[in-house]
C-alpha cells in the first residue's frame, strides 16, 4: 500500500482503515506532499494514495480530504510553532484544488465507475454527514 511514512502521526494503520470502512465511514485521501510518496503533492501521487485506498476500503468508503492550504506561509509558521504537533520539519507542497480535474481523469483511465467517481468526489462525504447530523 503506498501511503504516508510512518513516521507522520496523521496517518491510520490498515486495521484503522478497515474498522472505519466496516462501519461505514469514509476515510479522506490526503493532499499534503509530506503525507504521500512525494513532498510536491502531485496529482499522480495523491491518486496512488487514492487508488490503494479503494483497493482495500472500496470506493463508497473513500473522499477526497485534500488539507487544501491557500496561505502556506501561515501553514508553515503554525508548523514551526508546534513541533510537538508536527513531527517531521521537513517543508513539503499542499495540493491544489485544481488538481481534482487531474484525479478525476485518472479515476476514469483507471476504469473507475461514475457512480464510484461521484462517490469519492464528495457523495461519500454527504452520505456521512446526513447520517450523522441529525
Amino acid at each position: 500500500m503506498v501511503l504516508a511514512p510512518s513516521v507522520f502521526f496523521r496517518n491510520i494503520k490498515d486495521d484503522q482503515i478497515d474498522a472505519c470502512a466496516a462501519s461505514g465511514g469514509v476515510i479522506g485521501v490526503v493532499g499534503a506532499g509530506g503525507f504521500l510518496d512525494d513532498v510536491n503533492a502531485s496529482t499522480e501521487s495523491i491518486f496512488r494514495c487514492l487508488d490503494s485506498l479503494v483497493e482495500r476500503a472500496g470506493p463508497e468508503h473513500v473522499g477526497l480530504g485534500l488539507d487544501y492550504v491557500h496561505d502556506v506561509d501561515s501553514a508553515f509558521a503554525m508548523r514551526k510553532k508546534s513541533p510537538t504537533a508536527w513531527p517531521n520539519t521537513i517543508m513539503y507542497n499542499y495540493a491544489g484544488a485544481e488538481q481534482a480535474v487531474g484525479l478525476t481523469q485518472m479515476m476514469i483511465d483507471h476504469g473507475y465507475s461514475d457512480e464510484a467517481i461521484i462517490n469519492i468526489l464528495g457523495e461519500n462525504w454527504a452520505r456521512v454527514c446526513g447520517q450523522v447530523w441529525k
